[in-house]
């Protein structure tokens, strides 16, 4: 968690089973199909890279310090056996 001014930062990693483009067109199709959607895009970040001046400075340090980390804090989730 990461507090700046009002903002406190905090994101939640997710382990999916399909690669990340994929998933994001699944949840932008989500998202054109509600009403009243909470977001109107999403961009999938996995490095610093990925990160540009628009981001809000508490979401790149949280992300910094994260790619910093020795474990990278990522929790690995099992994988359901396939059938």
């Amino acid at each position: 968690m990461v507090f700046d001014g009002m903002h406190i930062a905090m994101l939640k990693v997710l382990n999916a089973p399909v690669p990340a483009a994929v998933l994001r067109n699944q949840i932008l199709r989500s998202l054109v199909s509600q009403m009243q959607p909470e977001f109107v895009d999403i961009r999938i970040v996995n490095g610093p890279g990925d990160l540009d001046s628009q981001m809000p400075k508490f979401v790149s340090e949280v992300l910094h310090h994260m790619w910093r980390s020795p474990k990278r804090n990522i929790p690995q989730l099992k994988q359901p056996p396939r059938e």
